[in-house]
Order: C-alpha cells, then structure tokens, then sequence
C-alpha cells in the first residue's frame, strides 16, 4: 500500500476520518492512480528481450530460409501482434496491451530493414526513419503511455537530424542553428497538438522531447561556444522561431497568465543563453554568465511544470539545475594537488543536496505551484 494510503488508514483508526469518507477516498485513488512506470518498464524490457531472442535465433539461420518465407512469417507475426494488441485493449489487459503495442512498433522498423535486405535497397538513414514514422503515427496515437510516444518523437527527430545532414543547410546554416531550431519545432507543434488533444500522450512526447532538447542544447552550446570557438547560428531562424512559439503560448487557452509568464521567461533566458554562448568568451565572467542564465531557464521550467502538476518532471529538472552546478565547480578545478579536495567536497555537497531536498521537496513543489497561481 502506498505511503498516503498508509496515512489514511491511520488517520481512519485515530478517529480523524469515518468509514463512509475512508471508503470513498480508496475508491477515488483506485480510480485515479498514476500508471505503474515500474511494471510497464519492466513490460518493455521482456519485449525488448523477446525481440531480441527471436531476431537473434532467425539470424543464426538467415542463410538457409527462403525470401518468401522470411517475408510471409514476417508479416504474420506483425498481424498476430497488431491483433493481439487489439484483443487486449478490448479486454481492458493493459499490460498486454501496451507491451504488444511496443512489439509492434518495433516489429515495423525489423520489416522495413528486412525489406532492404531482400530486395537490396539503399538510402540514407532519413528515409527508413522517416517511412517508419509514418508508418507507425496511428500506434502512437493509440498508445495510452507516454514510452511509444517519445521513442516515435526521437526517432522522428533523428530522421529530421540525419535529413538536414544530407543537404546543402548543413554548411551554410551549420549545426548550432538546427540544434536551436529543433526544440522549438517541436515545442510548437506540442503546444498545437495540446489546443486540440490535450491528454494525448504523443503530445507530452512532443513537448518532454523539446524540454530534453532545448537542455541538452544549451549544454552543449556552453562547451562548444566557450571551449572550441566554432559555434554558428543564423538569428532570423532561431528568433522567428522563439517569436512564433510566443505567440502561440500568448494565444493558448488552456494554460492560465502565470503559467504563461513562466514559459515566456524560459524563452527569454534560453535564448540570452544561446546569445551569450554564441559570444564564444571564455572567461570567468562570461562562464558564470551562462551559468546563472541556464540556471534561469532551469528554474523557469521548474516553476512551470509545478504548475501544471507534473511532479516528477519537476523534481528531475530541479535535480539537474543542482548538477549543473556541480559540474560548474568541478570544471573549475586545475592540477591534480586540489583534486582530492575538490571532490570530498563535491561528495559532501551532493549527499547535502540529497537530503535537504528528500526533506523539502514536497514543500518546494507546492510553494512554485503556488507562484504560478
């Protein structure tokens, strides 16, 4: 039983909650509880691992099966799993579901590549990523977890990658303004998606995918424009990509004006932060400069996501902000005589972070839910 169960239970013994209100709680959480991360992980985990099996027990028998074969057996597992997912969805078998839902959709990529190989086609990588994308919308609208949904959005994104690569804007724009411009893609058509299907979860992959984006960008920026100096962008793309994502939060009805003063001020500071980045110094100031200024964009999605309730996303952005900040001390550190040093205090630092924040941060979290209010 879960710890606030637990509570209730006893809250119920000491005389604090009758039997009606205690029953009718139980039967609220039973219907409102989370999705199981764990089971559905460890559901993907046995399917990653039963398609491991059978591509590696096809695979020591390749030669000897005909192409006819290989292809009829192919599309009769695909049939058997699409239906089987539909049977469990009708059954209400959730688990089932879901974990044949996944097999599918992996199924569908091992089909294009055994495709491929039998009629020796050759391309690059866009296009099989591409095809299987769009071949596989339909499931992950379908799915009711948020796992197909992100693998489809990042290799959504990877074929986006590997298209810009093999065209003429890769020299001409480079790479810091695809990295730029990616994220807000992504944020844009997330936060359109959400006017229409709100709960949808192909719609939280589109804006979970432009969060871990638009971080690892900033990282990345950070190294690139202060340590090796090669960092381009091109302005009117990343500016009137920023301006297009304003004015679609500006527009959006379903999120209040604190919640959309916060999103404006994480634009704000990411795009100061690619500005700063793309100064290429090197020195102390600049370096705290960025530093301060990805902690802002850190902090404002913090405080936005405690608005909308997304806990666990606020608590994993939070506890970035905090390594952020150690990696910021440690790179700080020259020559190995301070190195012991500077890593028991590192060590100390982050065993203190960890307790201060098991202790308060329910209590954070409810305090920024209450700044957007």
């Amino acid at each position: 039983m879960a710890n606030h169960l637990k509570k209730l239970s006893e809250w119920k013994d000491a005389g604090f909650l009758d039997e009606g209100v205690y029953e009718r709680i139980l039967a609220y959480e039973k219907t409102a509880q989370k999705p199981q991360w764990m089971l559905y992980g460890l559901v993907t985990l046995g399917v990653g691992s039963v398609a491991l099996g059978i591509i590696a027990t096809i695979a020591a028998n390749w030669a000897h099966i005909a192409d006819g074969v290989k292809l009829s057996v192919n599309f009769l597992g695909l049939s058997v799993v699409g239906g089987t997912a539909y049977w469990a969805d009708i059954k209400k078998k959730k688990l089932l579901s879901e974990g044949a839902l996944f097999l599918f959709f992996l199924w569908c990529i091992a089909s294009i590549g055994l495709i491929s190989q039998i009629y020796h086609l050759s391309g690059d990588l866009y296009q099989p990523l591409f095809l299987w994308t769009g071949l596989t919308l339909g499931v992950a609208c379908l799915t009711r977890t948020l796992v197909i949904p992100l693998f489809w959005v990042g290799a959504l994104s990877l074929a986006a990658t590997s298209l810009y690569y093999n065209t003429p804007f890769q020299k001409s724009l480079g790479w810091a303004t695809f990295g730029i411009s990616l994220p807000f893609v992504l944020a844009i058509v997330g936060f359109s998606l959400q006017m229409f299907c709100k709960n949808l979860p192909l719609t939280r992959a589109f804006l979970l995918g432009a969060l871990i984006i638009s971080m690892g960008c900033e990282i990345i920026l950070y190294m690139e424009g202060i340590f090796s100096h090669t960092v381009k962008g091109v302005p009117l793309i990343r500016f009137g990509l920023a301006g297009t994502l304003g004015l679609l939060i500006l527009v959006h009805p379903l999120y209040q004006k604190g919640q959309k003063a916060w999103l404006f001020a994480g634009i704000a500071f990411f795009m100061v932060t690619v500005e700063c980045s793309l100064l290429q110094h090197g020195d102390i100031f600049w370096r705290v400069m960025i530093l301060i200024l990805g902690l802002g964009f850190l902090m404002s999605m913090a405080i936005f996501l405690a608005s909308t309730g997304s806990k666990f996303l606020f608590q994993t952005v939070i506890l970035l902000a905090g390594l952020r900040l150690v990696l910021f001390y440690i790179s700080l550190v020259s020559g190995l005589e301070t190195m012991g040093l500077s890593l028991i205090l590192t060590g100390l630092f982050i065993v203190a972070m960890v307790l201060l924040w098991k202790k308060h941060k329910d209590r954070l979290f409810v305090t920024m839910k209450e700044i957007s209010s």
